[in-house]
């Protein structure tokens, strides 16, 4: 995370204690009490996600305009995601998705109930986003554009037509709560259910990612090296950690044995490359 450590604003000036101490003024942490209200709510957009209640970055060099020390990750439109804290000037949201937590802006999610968001978090007829990058539209003749969505994006499903298929998309009112409509994505970018997990499956979705745009911590809607690995599997239904270091360490040990002929036990597990390693 971010530390007092020297970093640099947008300007190349070190940064200076005063923006810190702006910054922490808005975290807010004496509204914080013993026990923690849980809100629910959905992404509406492609959204950042923040170490700290600000757009402002940092950076470890001046100029190192690629690598904002302040970015965490960013979430695609639709996923669920609980809301446990907000900024003294409102205009930010600490939040948790299922890899990862931090701030994003306020107008860009939207609130829900509680069993609508379950039904999208536990529902088993869903389907996955197995394109690099899938248009997602508000009509069936697909003319009507109302986001885009990374590969590995989940959606509740409706129908799977020849033409396009049909997903629950969350809309934002104006009072900022989520209005459940139909959208429809093209059926080459996305699936019923999931991929299945063999290797072949794997180094194809991989090399579909090949070129596409390279972002740290998701910046500017790209992907990082760990995003790429998390991406890669969730289109397998598997759900991976958002940093290598903890993806390296997930998985469960498989034992390859065979008592009549004596082979040696083995063990695989899923390693930070996405490949998997024998040991």
């Amino acid at each position: 995370g971010v530390s007092m450590q020297e970093l640099f604003d947008r300007n190349g000036a070190k940064a200076e204690e005063g923006l810190y101490g702006a910054w922490e003024d808005n975290l807010a942490l004496e509204a914080l009490g013993d026990k923690v209200p849980v809100r629910f709510a959905f992404t509406t957009v492609f959204t950042d996600q923040r170490l700290l209640p600000t757009d402002d970055p940092l950076y470890e060099k001046p100029g190192d305009i690629y690598f904002d020390q302040v970015q965490n990750s960013g979430l695609d439109p639709a996923t669920p995601i609980l809301v446990l804290h907000e900024s003294a000037d409102g205009a930010w949201l600490f939040v948790k998705d299922g890899i990862s937590s931090g701030w994003v802006k306020r107008g860009d999610i939207a609130f829900s109930d509680k069993s609508a968001w379950l039904k999208r978090v536990t529902g088993k007829d869903t389907a996955v986003i197995v394109s690099p990058r899938a248009s997602i539209y508000l009509d069936g003749s697909m003319t009507t554009p109302a986001a885009e969505a990374r590969m590995g994006s989940r959606f509740v499903l409706k129908r799977v037509r020849r033409d396009f298929v049909e997903v629950v998309y969350p809309l934002r009112h104006a009072d900022g709560t989520a209005r459940f409509v139909s959208a429809f994505i093209a059926p080459e970018d996305i699936i019923q259910g999931s991929l299945p997990y063999t290797a072949r499956v794997v180094i194809r979705q991989a090399f579909k990612l090949l070129g596409a745009p390279y972002g740290w911590g998701d910046m500017n809607g790209g992907q990082d090296c760990s995003r790429f690995i998390q991406m890669v599997f969730a289109t397998m239904g598997l759900e991976l950690p958002r940093n290598s270091g903890e993806q390296g360490r997930a998985g469960l040990s498989l034992a390859e044995f065979n008592s009549d002929t004596g082979l040696r036990e083995r063990s695989m597990r899923i390693s930070g490359d996405g490949l998997g390693a024998l040991t």
